[in-house]
């Protein structure tokens, strides 16, 4: 049946990718995705057969968060000499995969997933040299899964249920029956897919171990981003209680600043910070653009912002701060105790991991469905984080657990799970 299947559908999944090949001159997306696969001459991906050796294992990623999951993974097997292979599909996890290689040319080939550029070469299973194919979470194309024919191990990780119906249909069966080793996300997927397999392991987050990490060099980090200025400045005048930060913000979240909570900022009794999701100028003036229908006093921080000047102003007219410095939400969210984490009233919340581990009260929309992480929370403590039926609620919500502690006690324990099963894991790999 598995033979059957995958020789059905590798050849179907060929055919319509040369049929999309052809007319990629008339679409714009397909003309850009064939610019993108086309890439796959650089040195980055010249397989490791070429110098006759074989890699160690291979990764399958679909974008950054994908990537990030499995990040403590591909450090511990540079650390180890190891040689590693990494296929992704989206172009958003370029950036990150090409300094890899930089850094580390010697162990680390890369190569983009074709649909419509059709050389052998490129082909995974010409492509991969290692024994050990491994997934993340999802993208079960065809030629992914012909892999279990040619790998000794094929290995699904963070896999979950979220988002689709617990019941596995006959389809899901034959998909999930080509991996040697499955990897559930949580608790509860962990049970659900034991269910049906026997190949499944204890569940296991690795992006637990990688935000620790980050959350433990959190001061190194904003100091080298120049932030340490506001950092001191919000630690010494507010509280942990009453300062809120807003990750991967929009600018549809404005919305739930009503005139209660814009009275408590300018008056200096609570700290709000927005860390917009998009950085780009358009974006920015759409954020800044919606504070100014509410009348609101903002403050923008970038990379070139004069942060004493910005706090002298501050001091006489409080308003909303805004930080635009990219690549610190992480380590900036250790120095709040409440954070609004977005996306939550539009596709899907963001990642609610992060604050969490840092050390937030976590809030959010009610659009939860296809997170993990919010179900990782809810198993370890279910006080951390609360979902907001609407905007307008989410500010007399927060206002609920002023009086609460925090348990950093679980939070400490749940990295120490982690951290003490991790080193079995990646042995066994």
């Amino acid at each position: 049946m598995k033979f059957l299947y995958l020789f059905v559908t590798v050849s179907l999944f060929r055919l319509v990718g040369l049929i999309l090949s052809g007319l990629s001159f008339l679409h714009p997306f397909l003309k850009t995705r064939k610019e993108f696969e086309s890439r796959n001459n650089e040195e980055g991906c010249i397989p490791f057969h070429r110098q006759g050796v074989r890699a160690h294992i291979t990764f399958h990623v679909s974008s950054e968060g994908e990537l990030e999951q499995v990040r403590p993974l591909i450090d511990s097997f540079i650390q180890r000499a190891k040689r590693i292979e990494i296929l992704y599909t989206s172009p958003s996890v370029e950036a990150k995969i090409k300094r890899l290689h930089a850094e580390h040319p010697e162990y680390i080939r890369y190569l983009r997933f074709c649909f419509l550029c059709n050389f052998r070469d490129w082909r995974p299973f010409n492509w991969i040299t290692s024994e050990h194919f491994i997934m993340v979470r999802y993208d079960f194309f065809p030629e992914l899964l012909l892999m279990s024919r040619f790998c000794e191990r094929t290995t699904l990780l963070w896999a979950s249920r979220k988002g689709k119906k617990e019941e596995f249909t006959l389809y899901d069966k034959l998909i999930y029956s080509f991996f040697t080793h499955i990897v559930p996300a949580t608790n509860k997927d962990e049970e659900l897919f034991k269910k049906e397999f026997d190949t499944v392991e204890h569940t296991f987050d690795f992006r637990v171990l990688q935000i620790d990490k980050r959350v433990q060099n959190a001061f190194a980090k904003l100091d080298e981003a120049t932030l340490l200025p506001l950092v001191h400045f919000i630690e010494a005048n507010f509280s942990r209680e009453n300062r809120i930060v807003y990750g991967s913000a929009w600018p549809v979240d404005s919305a739930s600043l009503s005139g209660e909570w814009i009275s408590k900022i300018h008056s200096k009794e609570k700290f709000l910070c927005l860390c917009p999701h998009k950085l780009d100028e358009k974006s920015l003036d759409e954020l800044i653009t919606s504070l100014k229908e509410k009348n609101v006093n903002y403050y923008l921080i970038n990379k070139k912002t004069d942060l004493t000047h910005i706090l002298k102003e501050y001091e006489s007219s409080p308003g909303v701060m805004i930080n635009a410095v990219p690549g610190v939400l992480c380590e900036f969210y250790t120095i709040f105790g409440k954070a609004y984490v977005s996306g939550g009233f539009g596709r899907s919340i963001h990642s609610v991991l992060e604050p969490y581990l840092a050390g937030c009260f976590v809030f959010c929309g009610p659009r939860t469905h296809r997170s993990t992480e919010f179900d990782l929370i809810l198993e370890n403590d279910q006080s951390a984080i609360h979902v907001a039926s609407e905007l307008n609620e989410l500010y007399p919500l927060m206002m609920q657990v002023d009086d609460k502690v925090f348990d950093a006690d679980k939070v400490k324990s749940f990295v120490e799970s982690y951290r003490q099963r991790y080193d079995g894991i990646v042995m066994s790999l």
